[in-house]
């Protein structure tokens, strides 16, 4: 009877270790200081009053993206994705993320590098994402009730490693076109 108890602790024990690695998500993202990106201040296009700036590690992110099912497939059902997204609070958000294609098939394998996601909140469960991952690196959209619309968009167009993340009422555009 002590052997099978000894047997069982050891089995829960192993599935809750096991239960723990799958839902728990590496962070690719870092809040860094904007003077170490100074020398990237001149080729900005985008420019909000009020910002944070992050650093992505690009490789982690390409891969923890990779592995995202397509969205309303059996695999979507079965598989979470979970990536952690930085908030201009400071805070970081977990996204559950599904791939979601918007070109034909043929235009996506004529194009593999740009790909399309959305996602669902889990610590704010309203939270809507919306994203893609190009080669001019990450952009992403999170709606919300509880917040103004977030965006995450390259700091600069030198680099896609160096993020600025932003309320939507914080971004005026200066110059207004006219005719």
């Amino acid at each position: 009877m002590q052997a099978l108890k000894i047997t069982f602790l050891a089995f829960f024990a192993f599935a809750v270790q096991i239960s723990f690695a799958q839902t728990k998500s590496a962070n690719p993202w870092n809040y860094i200081s904007e003077t170490s990106l100074a020398s990237k201040s001149a080729s900005r296009q985008i420019v909000p009053k009020v910002y944070r700036t992050a650093s992505l590690d690009v490789q982690l992110m390409k891969a923890m993206l990779a592995e995202a099912p397509v969205w309303h497939t059996e695999a979507a059902k079965q598989q979470e994705v979970v990536v952690m997204l930085p908030m201009p609070d400071g805070k970081m958000e977990r996204f559950r993320i599904v791939e979601a294609p918007l070109m034909h098939p043929d235009l996506q394998a004529k194009y593999p590098d740009i790909r399309s996601y959305a996602g669902y909140g889990i610590d704010d469960p309203m939270a809507y994402f919306r994203g893609d991952f190009t080669l001019r690196g990450f952009h992403g959209m999170i709606r919300s009730p509880e917040h103004s619309t977030v965006f995450i968009d390259p700091y600069s167009t030198e680099d896609i490693e160096n993020y600025q993340v932003y309320y939507r009422k914080d971004y005026v555009k200066e110059n207004t076109w006219e005719c």
